[in-house]
C-alpha cells in the first residue's frame, strides 16, 4: 500500500507512522514544516491550502489516505472557527485523493459527535443518535455525513474512527493523565473535580493501531475506538498516585451535576472494531506505567523522535 497520512506529527499520528512503516507499507506524511525521517517520506504543504495539497496528491497518487489532522489545541478546539476551515479542507482533500486514484479513506472522528444527553450507563454503539452539542462535534459530524453520502458515488471505501478518551507519552501537559503525572512528579497537589465521571481511557499507541487496522481492513462507516474498559476519573488519578507513592497529593471532587454538561458515563461499544481483529496492547495499568516512564524522562524536554516511540 502507498499510504498518505495527515496529522502525522500529532499524539496519535506519530504512532501511526511508526506502526505503518514497521508493517512494511510505503508511508508518506504531510507537514507544514520540513521534516526528515528514515521511516517516512515527508511532504511540506499546508492542508488548509488546496493549492499546496493538489501537487502532492498528483505526484504521489496514494492508494490509501489516513486523515488525522484537525484543530487540536487544548481548550480551543471546542469552539474554534478553524473547525470550519478543517471541514472544508478535508472535503477538498478527499476529492483530490479520489481524483488521483485513491481507493480507501480513513478519517479520525470523535465521541463528541454523539448526543450527550440521555447517554446510557452501558456503552454507545455506532447507531446511537449523533446530535453534537459542541461546535467541534457539529463540524466533525457534518463532515462524516457528507463523506459517507458521497463515498459510494466516488467508488471510495471509507471508515470513520470515533475516538473516545485517550492519553499517552507526549500529550498536552494540561490533559488529565499528563497533568496529574507531571504534578505528582514535582510534588505538587493534583486536583480532579469530576472524579465520578466514567470514561474509557485508551493509550495513544492503541488508538493508532486501531486506525492502522482500519486502513488495512475493509470495515466501513463509523467505528468506535476505545480500550473496552471503563474507569472513573478518580480511579485513573488514584492509580497514578499509587504508582508514584503520592496519594497524599491527590484531591478528588465529584462533578456538580447541576452545572456539568458532561455525561456521567461516556463509553464506546467497540464490537465492530474487535470483530475486525483489533485488540488493545495496553491495559490501564501498563499504559499508565508507560506514560509515567515517559514523563520521568521528558518532563522538561521536547517530545521524543518518531523512532523512539515505536511500540
Amino acid at each position: 500500500m502507498k499510504i498518505l497520512v495527515t496529522g502525522g506529527s500529532g499524539l496519535i499520528g506519530r504512532y501511526c507512522l511508526a506502526q505503518l512503516a514497521a508493517r512494511g507499507h510505503e508511508v508518506h506524511a504531510i507537514s507544514t514544516i520540513r521534516r526528515d525521517t528514515t521511516e517516512v517520506t515527508w511532504h511540506q504543504a499546508n492542508i488548509l491550502n488546496p493549492l499546496q495539497i493538489k501537487p502532492v496528491l498528483h505526484e504521489l497518487k496514494p492508494t490509501h489516505l489516513l486523515h488525522l489532522a484537525w484543530e487540536t489545541r487544548h481548550g480551543l478546539y471546542w469552539t474554534s472557527q478553524t473547525n470550519i476551515e478543517w471541514s472544508q479542507a478535508s472535503l477538498a482533500l478527499a476529492e483530490e485523493f479520489v481524483r488521483n486514484g485513491g481507493k480507501r479513506l480513513v478519517v479520525a472522528g470523535t465521541c463528541a459527535e454523539y448526543q450527550w444527553s440521555n447517554v446510557p450507563s452501558t456503552t454507545l454503539s455506532e447507531n446511537f443518535p449523533t446530535m453534537p452539542g459542541s461546535f467541534y462535534g457539529q463540524c466533525k459530524n457534518s463532515l462524516q455525513q457528507t463523506l459517507s453520502s458521497w463515498a459510494p458515488s466516488a467508488t471510495l471505501s471509507m471508515a470513520w474512527g470515533r475516538i473516545f478518551s485517550l492519553y499517552g507519552p507526549g500529550e498536552d501537559p494540561r490533559r488529565l493523565v499528563a497533568s496529574v503525572i507531571s504534578a505528582l512528579l514535582q510534588n505538587r497537589l493534583a486536583t480532579c473535580n469530576q472524579a465520578d465521571l466514567i470514561r474509557d481511557y485508551c493509550h495513544a499507541a492503541d488508538v493508532a493501531s486501531a486506525f492502522v487496522s482500519l486502513i488495512e481492513n475493509n470495515l466501513e462507516g463509523p467505528i468506535n475506538i476505545g480500550s473496552g474498559q471503563a474507569h472513573s476519573l478518580g480511579e485513573v488519578v488514584n492509580t497514578i498516585a499509587s504508582k508514584l507513592d503520592a496519594t497524599h497529593l491527590i484531591e478528588l471532587n465529584e462533578a456538580n451535576a447541576m452545572i456539568s454538561k458532561d455525561p456521567v458515563s461516556l463509553l464506546p461499544n467497540i464490537n465492530r472494531l474487535t470483530e475486525g481483529g483489533w485488540r488493545p496492547k495496553f491495559t490501564l495499568n501498563t499504559g499508565l506505567d508507560d506514560a509515567i516512564a515517559w514523563w520521568r524522562k521528558h518532563l522538561d524536554q521536547t517530545p521524543t523522535p518518531l523512532s523512539s516511540i515505536l511500540p
